[in-house]
């Protein structure tokens, strides 16, 4: 019997589990050495506390936990949570000690004491606290570091995206939950400030040390120590009147709502194609058939230009377009606009639909310089296809340092769930940004939105401080494979569907939807399952030719467990709803018309089928009931099921965007 962890994840490993704890009104999860979801009443108010040690490359290296302790008192009013780790990984080794203490139900202290056991460069060693987004637009009194004043600041959290620091220097940081609680931090041991990790991709907002202003990296010495603390607690103004905003703790059973307000559109979605280790062989045409995606990007940076990789990337893309008429899109990524000429000598004459442009070095985002430049070279050459300008990096660099608007037909900037952190509930809840992202990208530019590429793992990294790392050679994430990687790529669809056009992940290679040789062989001898295509192929196959269907808005009470995406068009009303605990889910929905005509479901059970052929359909699914205008189902482990009515909702025209 195949072990469904593997279906589900990919991996074994990366069926993360943690401990949850309730000491009082508090509730907190902990594992690995992290505190997740701090809530007061069931509200979530610090989304994660953690200690982190950067690289000179801004890679945040593993923590491995070698022993833990916990202590708990009978009447459960105090916990302590005593733990060993270290930080290893190349040059660098830092051994530390944590601990997680717990009082009176309404404080905690985290702390940490470590020793560098060898020289190593760092950018950054310390205490982080993440701040969920439903804080956004709360009131904040900042206390200022002693070297800095020791004054009060007050302000708000930003609402829209922050591109610099909102609050800095600062040594306690408070935020108003409500109009009689405040939720109240105290550092020790450093100069703490705040980033909106926005610009990054990740729904929250990040308190950490030291000040990114300063010089990084820098030398940490064997022996060098560290102390840090932060002291979190909450003061009630008025307790007879105490309540935690105007919200009740979430109930057991999820709830989805349907409303018939139109939100977006689907985009078109098109995917990468830049792998050269595979061939262009039966499996990809079969996946172009069925997927039909928009377009095809290929990518030709000029610190990387040689005319037979070039040429090799720009045959295997033409060979494709030829025969299944895909449009090409072409990114063209240079230090100086006097570079452009040899990369445009690369472009095929015919097929391509859209220029991409970027800078490879610092700002990363496309200059006034490098458009005008690409201009001029379509103009001399004749060429009348779409220009975009954008980075390869994430939003931040696009906000920091945006391209010149007026000279563009559009915009783009990439976007992966694991830019900071890598465990499953970073990347589920992540999936927000890509609206907000989106939004504030047309908002800012006016011009039409592409999110070019979207991938699991970090393929370009802006920051790293050796240029040969610029491109990192990161392993494929296993959890592309199994059902999660599914889940996931329906959620970014849903959250991205404010943008005009999505690039997903690649065709080929160990980071495509056909997964190379070895890749395959290794999934067959944990799984005796025939692996061909991934699962998310089959997601992406239920939307690539809906491109302009209307997007219904629908909300969960629980979206990191429970999430739904809705869409009409002249079939009917289809509502997508997919679970991605590893329990079974009862979810509720709310406003649709009556019982479905049909239900199909994308589960464990179907994997045998699926992964083999694209042309496989989902199984046959009924297990859901009409009750009281309600309808109720019950949806497997890590499961996405599609529901289909023939009746129409009665949509407004004008979309709510």
């Amino acid at each position: 019997m195949v072990e469904k962890e593997i279906l589900h994840y990919g991996a074994r490993e990366m069926a993360q589990k943690a401990s949850k704890f309730s000491l009082g009104s508090l509730g907190f999860s902990f594992r690995r050495g992290e505190i997740l979801y701090l809530s007061y009443q069931g509200i979530e108010l610090v989304r994660r506390i953690y200690f982190a040690v950067r690289g000179p490359n801004w890679e945040t290296v593993p923590n491995f936990i070698t022993s833990v302790n916990i202590t708990q008192d009978a009447q459960e009013e105090s916990l302590q949570i005593d733990f060993s780790a270290q930080s290893v990984e190349g040059d660098i080794d830092f051994a530390w000690r944590g601990r997680v203490l717990v009082e009176d139900g309404e404080k905690l202290i985290f702390s940490v004491l470590g020793e560098a056991k060898r020289d190593f460069l760092k950018n950054r060693i310390g205490i982080c606290v993440l701040l969920p987004l439903t804080l956004a637009g709360k009131r904040v009194r900042c206390q200022k570091h002693e070297q800095f004043g020791g004054y009060l600041e007050e302000g708000k959290l930003p609402e829209e995206i922050s591109p610099h620091q909102p609050f800095m220097d600062f040594s306690s940081f408070s935020v108003e939950a409500s109009p009689s609680t405040w939720l109240e931090m105290t550092f020790t041991g450093d100069i703490f400030e705040m980033e909106d990790q926005r610009n990054w991709g990740d729904a929250s907002f990040k308190i950490y040390s030291t000040p990114l202003r300063y010089p990084f990296p820098v030398l940490m010495k064997q022996g060098d120590t560290l102390f840090q603390e932060v002291c979190i607690a909450l003061r009630i103004l008025d307790r007879s009147t105490h309540c935690v905003e105007d919200l009740c703790p979430g109930e057991h059973t999820c709830r989805i709502s349907l409303s018939p307000t139109p939100v977006a559109r689907i985009p078109s979605i098109g995917l990468g194609m830049n792998d050269l280790s595979e061939t262009v062989n039966d499996e990809l045409w079969e996946a172009i058939e069925v997927l039909r995606p928009s377009h095809l990007r290929i990518e030709l940076d000029a610190a990387e230009n040689r005319c037979s990789v070039s040429m090799e990337k720009i045959e295997k893309a033409v060979k494709v377009r030829k025969r299944k008429e895909i449009p090409l899109w072409v990114l063209l990524s240079v230090s100086l606009p006097s570079e452009l000429p040899e990369l445009f000598d690369c472009v095929p004459e015919e097929g391509v639909s859209r220029i991409l442009l970027a800078l490879n070095e610092s700002p990363w985002c496309a200059s006034f310089e490098l458009v005008r430049k690409a201009k001029q070279e379509m103009e001399r050459r004749g060429r009348s296809c779409l220009l975009g300008g954008g980075t390869q990096g994430w939003f931040a660099e696009f906000h920091r340092n945006p391209p010149p608007f007026e000279e563009l037909d559009f915009v783009f900037f990439a976007f992966c769930p694991q830019v900071h952190a890598t465990d499953n509930e970073t990347v589920i809840e992540n999936l927000v940004t890509l609206e907000v992202l989106s939004k504030q990208a047309r908002k800012i530019s006016n011009l039409p939105v592409a999110i070019s590429p979207i991938t699991f793992r970090m393929r370009f990294n802006p920051n790293a401080y050796r240029r040969e790392e610029r491109t990192p050679k990161l392993p494929p994430d296993p959890r592309q494979w199994g059902l999660f990687g599914a889940l996931w790529t329906a959620g970014a669809l849903k959250y991205a569907a404010f943008s005009e056009s999505l690039t997903f992940y690649e065709f080929l290679g160990p980071h495509g939807i056909i997964i190379p040789e070895d890749v395959r062989k290794n999934l067959t001898q944990k799984t005796g399952l025939e692996f061909r295509f991934l699962p998310l192929a089959h997601v992406l196959k239920e939307f690539t030719p809906k491109e302009g269907v209307t997007v219904l808005e629908t909300r969960s009470t629980n979206p990191l467990a429970v999430d739904a995406l809705a869409i009409q068009d002249q079939e009917g009303l289809f509502v997508y709803v997919w679970n991605y605990s590893p329990q079974s889910q009862r979810v509720l929905v709310e406003g649709v018309p009556r019982e479905p005509c049909a239900g199909s479901i994308l589960s464990a059970e179907t994997m045998p089928r699926i992964v083999s052929s694209l042309r496989e359909t989902l199984d046959a699914w009924s297990d859901f009931a009409w009750r009281g205008g309600v309808l109720e189902l019950s949806i497997p482990p890590l499961s996405l099921a599609r529901l289909w009515w023939k009746d129409l909702l009665p949509v407004e025209k004008h979309l709510q965007v």
